[in-house]
């Protein structure tokens, strides 16, 4: 059996993971690394910070050496990206990370690393008081102080626990989906080339669309209805005159239509559904 290397990174960024794929957040001039809590094997479980000299579990670790984590391509992505150009670690291939929420995944077990713990009755949890520490400092919603990162820290070790624990109750991908893992983290790491300026182009086109088809909306109904988006207005404005209709999609759309509307209500829902209006949330 390899040597595994069990891992979890903390990181907080100014801008939000949510918004952006994981390698280009790595490589985010605002995005720091707070800590790394890792565990070789069954031995106990470790912290680096910065400024302090890299693991020895890293720089001496062996070709065949495994490394483990939840969502390892967010693990990955920082070390890639982030750890190996700022504080000289090195970069590790993605054929060397297992991934214990894919494992969880192909378990028919939730994703989530607290999640797939619970499903399995482990004793060793997620810290849920952590994690909203973790994801306060993250977004930058308050600046850590010592306190608060020592309370980090042992986020961070703890996660490797809870990880650990998983990886040794789940069993291993098949190589069918070990593959497929692998080709997914490919493709999501090239990302899809799209032509920008035309996409730009459209939006900028749909946008004046929608201010032309609000303009009308609002002559037409006299100001009492001034974008397309305003559902209970338009619903009002159609039922005085006479059509009932319980929402705005398209099957009540047509039967109103259909069923002789007035000029009035035909030309206001001929608006509502030009191409470019706002759609309803």
């Amino acid at each position: 059996m390899p040597v595994v290397v069990h891992l979890d990174i903390e990181t907080r960024s100014a801008i939000s993971l949510d918004r952006i794929s994981t390698r280009r957040y790595a490589g985010e001039e605002s995005t720091e690394a707070l800590c790394v809590a890792y565990a070789l094997d069954d031995g106990p479980v470790e912290l680096w910070t910065p400024g302090e000299p890299m693991p020895s579990e890293f720089t001496a670790a062996d070709p065949d050496t495994c490394f483990a984590a939840h969502n390892a391509n967010f693990e990955f992505s920082i070390v890639q990206y982030l750890l190996a150009p700022r504080f000289g670690w090195p970069t590790i291939p993605i054929e060397r990370f297992i991934c214990t929420m894919a494992r969880a995944r192909a378990a028919a077990l939730p994703g989530s690393l607290d999640g797939a713990a619970a499903a399995l009755g482990l004793v060793v949890r997620k810290d849920r008081a952590g994690a909203k520490l973790m994801k306060e400092i993250a977004a930058r919603k308050r600046e850590p102080s010592r306190e608060d990162l020592e309370r980090l820290h042992a986020y961070c070790r703890q996660d490797v626990e809870v990880e650990r624990e998983l990886f040794r109750r789940l069993p291993p991908l098949t190589e069918p989906e070990q593959a497929l893992w692998l080709l997914d983290h490919r493709i999501n790491l090239r990302g899809i080339p799209i032509d920008r300026p035309l996409a730009l182009a459209v939006a900028e086109l749909a946008k004046k669309q929608r201010v032309a088809v609000n303009a009308e909306i609002e002559a037409l109904t006299g100001g009492r209805i001034t974008t397309a988006n305003q559902r209970d207005r338009i619903l009002e404005w159609v039922a005085a005159d006479g059509c009932e209709m319980p929402s705005l999609t398209k099957i009540e759309v047509k039967k109103v239509l259909a069923n002789g509307a007035g000029d009035g209500v035909r030309k206001l829902l001929a608006r509502y559904r030009q191409p470019g209006r706002c759609e309803q949330g």
